[in-house]
């Protein structure tokens, strides 16, 4: 099978708190096949919790304690 024959798409968003408006840490992304398990392409990228809370994103404490844990 080759990389183009995926016709899955995982996507995975990382963040610091449940809201619409969280700080947003990590995307990530990976085709996959869901009948073999075998996976694609790949993409990660982690973002500056900074630029988020420069654009007026948000952080919640109990978000903080649960990644500490």
């Amino acid at each position: 099978m080759n990389k183009h024959s995926f016709r899955d798409l995982m996507i995975d968003i990382e963040t610091m708190g449940k809201h619409e408006r969280a700080v947003i840490t990590q995307l990530a992304a990976c085709f996959f096949d869901r009948n073999t398990g075998e996976k694609g392409d790949q993409f990660l990228i982690n973002i500056d919790i900074d630029s988020c809370l420069d654009v007026g994103l948000e952080v919640t404490g109990d978000t903080i304690y649960w990644w500490l844990k």
